[in-house]
């Protein structure tokens, strides 16, 4: 437990009893705690710390150098091998005597702030961070992403939650709305998904040919050639298609209800082939 600076430690099995000998102190205020393996993870109003250890009277406490208090204790979520909470500029992510700004390869600082991380309300869905926020002007909704595979992206949700909850038994997460309880991903109703790539440079090529991977058919593909849309296409199978786009930096974009693989793009057919 903390209060204050200072987090506590009771006796073993004893949990009336917190001796002061056993109590370690932050520079700044905790905000909340979690664990992982035998260590504790303390997010504070500074810095963030790491409590080691087997027996409650020979722990040790370190300070990880990141400038990167926590905003909002609802945020917080152990996934076992480590532990999460929000700063201001991205998730943070504790695990074994480090802690990282996870979420920046996905999230500029402008665009993590403008979710208003401290109102984030955040649980564990399989190996998901599912949170709900609640921008400054009452815009409300939500996101997920994985935070050991953040090459994945971000899917952000049409829906906002007032709480969460995950069953350790069943692995399954519950969410409110108002005073309705539901279970989240349960309903087998495909939704419709929008996903747009990073930019890639290339030296100026014109290409020709593309290819798009789901699970069903139809989707939706604009492909964007020096930041503006050059070519929209409704694609019916995996079968390879003429398009025909000029430039130098290039991103996709696919809409539609079903799962996308992977989209390709070539000079030639040839190329496509190999």
């Amino acid at each position: 437990g903390f209060a204050g600076k200072t987090v506590y430690l009771c006796k073993p099995n004893e949990l009336h009893a917190w001796p002061l000998d056993y109590a370690q102190r932050a520079h700044d205020e905790v905000v909340a705690i979690g664990h992982f393996a035998n260590s504790i993870a303390v997010a504070t109003k500074g810095k963030p710390y790491i409590i080691t250890g087997s027996e409650p009277d020979s722990v040790s406490m370190d300070a990880i150098e990141l400038a990167q208090p926590c905003v909002s204790k609802r945020g917080c979520v152990d996934f076992g091998y480590a532990w999460t909470y929000p700063s201001d500029d991205g998730l943070v992510l504790c695990a074994t005597g480090r802690a990282d700004v996870v979420t920046l390869p996905i999230f500029t600082r402008e665009e993590w702030r403008a979710l208003n991380p401290s109102s984030f309300l955040a649980a564990r869905y399989e190996s998901y961070y599912v949170c709900f926020y609640q921008k400054s002007n009452d815009d409300k909704g939500g996101f997920l992403f994985d935070p050991l595979n953040v090459r994945e992206g971000v899917a952000f949700l049409d829906f906002w939650a007032n709480a969460a909850w995950s069953d350790p038994s069943t692995n399954k997460l519950y969410v409110a709305q108002g005073n309705q309880i539901k279970e989240f991903d349960a309903d087998l109703i495909e939704l419709e998904k929008d996903w747009r790539s990073k930019e890639f440079t290339t030296p100026e090529v014109t290409m020709t040919s593309a290819v798009v991977e789901a699970s069903k058919y139809p989707v939706s593909l604009s492909i964007y050639g020096d930041g503006i849309e050059m070519q929209s296409i409704r694609v019916y199978s995996k079968t390879a298609f003429r398009v025909n786009v000029t430039a130098s930096s290039w991103s996709v974009e696919v809409r539609g209800q079903h799962q996308v693989d992977a989209i390709y793009l070539a000079e030639n057919m040839e190329e496509m082939g190999q």
